[in-house]
């Protein structure tokens, strides 16, 4: 983060937050039972501020905790604010040069939130930002934070440079939005500007897709995948790198299916089920962008769930591979952008699409506690590093690959027999950081 990676670990005494610059590793807080910590990090890295929230004490229901701010040293890690016990920061976002964080407090069947945010540059914290029944998460737009909540039952879009006077409501709805923490999607409309996607509902077009550019006048309906008052339940939104947006929608005819959103307008990229009674689904999932085009997950009731290929169009999607033939079976878990391709992990097997072809990497052991391979992955100088299990009789083990066969192989953490299992990977800048497990 910055310009350097933080964590937190224990020296055999204390645990605290730590940081290396990859030459120097620095203990910058520590206490009794310091617990754990997420991070968020804004600025730039010369003067990058990471805000960190630390669990202190014995057992969820006697844990407090508590927002720090750090600049990498000792000095500069200061507290910022203290919460009773009970209160749980989350979905630490960076926004600009402001990090943004909704405090959870229970209360009942449900969690109040209230938005807290930390000025990087100004060393000043807002708190409370905003008091919600509930939070839908944060999007940076040109560094100011949108985020959607709800109090009672009206769901509301607000807009905030992180000052108390320059936070504005965008829409009020009759109903609350539901969103998922990941809920708002940062695009760049093609031709255009950049926009924030977000799924609301109302009572004339039910649940559709929005978008908003910052202002009251240009927050609004996009489309009506729908038609009327039934609802599309959009899901699954993927900004394309290069302009545009990828979402999974049902019109009422086709079921759940791939749309897209480019320069030549918004449209259903096809019905990848293949026609017949009722509107089935092939429940399209969010993906990656290639040179190639977007690669997703889908099931179109003939091949299972695997991985599929567009370039925008209809004609241009299709099928990558049938990691298992029939209907029930797949193999694919999971995908990771690589190179100008995608890696695509199996529950026992990679492969890689290079944008042309798509060709078997690696074979190995099943693992039902570690069923995806790229759960803990990381690229760096055109080399994707994950874990795999190729030995029954052996810990997971740290493997790397440069997208060919031939350079798919297991990397060596000790000099002796026996090597660690590594547990997390992180990739900063030119170098792989991971966790291990020694007996």
């Amino acid at each position: 983060m910055g310009n350097g990676l933080y964590f937190s670990a224990t020296d055999g005494t204390q645990r605290g937050l730590w940081r290396t610059d990859f030459s120097t590793t620095l203990r910058l807080a520590s206490g009794p039972q310091y617990q754990s910590c997420s991070f968020a990090t804004a600025g730039p890295a010369n003067l990058a501020t990471t805000a960190y929230v630390a669990t202190l004490g014995g057992g969820e229901s006697g844990s407090a905790r508590a927002v720090w701010q750090t600049r990498g040293t000792p000095g500069t890690t200061r507290l910022i604010t203290r919460l009773p016990p009970g209160r749980f920061p989350a979905h630490l976002t960076t926004v600009g040069r402001r990090v943004f964080a909704g405090v959870e407090t229970p209360g009942g069947d449900d969690f109040r939130h209230a938005v807290l945010c930390l000025d990087a540059f100004r060393n000043t914290v807002t708190h409370p930002l905003k008091d919600l029944d509930r939070l839908s998460g944060f999007a940076d737009l040109h560094g100011r934070a949108v985020f959607g909540g709800a109090i009672g039952d009206r769901g509301h879009v607000w807009v905030s440079d992180g000052t108390r006077s320059g936070t504005h409501r965008l829409l009020t709805l009759p109903r609350y939005l539901g969103l998922n923490p990941d809920g708002f999607t940062t695009f760049r409309i093609p031709g255009s500007t950049t926009a924030v996607a977000f799924h609301a509902h109302d009572l004339g077009a039910g649940d559709e897709l929005w978008i908003t550019d910052g202002t009251t006048r240009n927050t609004r309906r996009f489309v009506d995948v729908s038609p009327g008052p039934a609802s599309s339940g959009p899901f699954a939104l993927w900004a394309d790198p290069k302009g545009g947006i990828w979402w999974t929608a049902h019109d009422g005819k086709h079921g759940f299916e791939p749309w897209r959103l480019d320069r030549h307008g918004w449209r259903m990229l096809g019905d990848l089920v293949p026609p017949g009674p009722g509107t089935a689904s092939s429940y399209p999932m969010a993906g990656v962008s290639t040179a190639a085009g977007y690669v997703f997950l889908a099931d179109d009731g003939i091949h299972g769930h695997e991985p599929w290929v567009t370039n925008g169009t209809a004609a241009g999607t299709r099928i990558l591979i049938d990691t298992v033939p029939g209907a029930i079976g797949s193999e694919a878990t999971g995908l990771l952008a690589f190179r100008d391709g995608v890696l695509i992990g199996g529950k026992s097997k990679l492969w890689y699409f290079d944008g042309t072809t798509t060709r078997l990497l690696l074979s190995f052991i099943h693992d039902p506690s570690w069923p995806e391979p790229l759960k803990a992955s990381a690229v760096t100088h055109g080399v994707a590093y994950f874990l795999a299990r190729t030995n029954s009789h052996d810990p997971l083990s740290l493997w790397r690959s440069d997208g060919t066969a031939a350079g798919t192989r297991p990397v060596r953490l000790a000099s002796g027999p026996t090597q660690p299992a590594p547990i997390e990977l992180c990739a900063v800048g030119d170098t792989i950081f991971f966790t291990t497990q020694t007996e």
